[in-house]
């Protein structure tokens, strides 16, 4: 599978490192734009999100699902991990989907 000519490079912060488009080399990154305090549309958007990648079975591990706060001075990485620990990652089920920052 060759990686279509789309994207461009970034530097974010998670909750353990900084990480860059090399950090996803070979897969795709889903970027989900949302903050913790969204109490209503963000958690049901990420159910329907988490449901979507694990309809894809398999093939999920060529994605990685990210999910960006665009509220960063609440969205600590603490905070984020706590929020997103009920929305396990289709690549890795026992690991949350990966909260970044910038």
């Amino acid at each position: 599978m060759s990686v279509p000519p789309v994207g461009g490079s970034f530097t974010l912060v998670d909750h353990h490192q900084r990480v860059t488009e090399a950090s996803y080399f070979g897969r795709y990154a889903l970027l989900f734009f949302g903050f913790t305090h969204c109490r209503e549309v963000c958690p049901r958007a990420l159910t329907r999100l988490s449901a979507a990648l694990d309809s894809l079975g398999p093939l999920a591990t060529n994605l990685q699902a990210l999910y960006v706060t665009v509220d960063p001075e609440r969205d600590s990485p603490e905070v984020l991990r706590a929020f997103l620990a009920d929305y396990p990652s289709p690549s890795s089920p026992a690991e949350p989907v990966s909260p970044l920052n910038r």
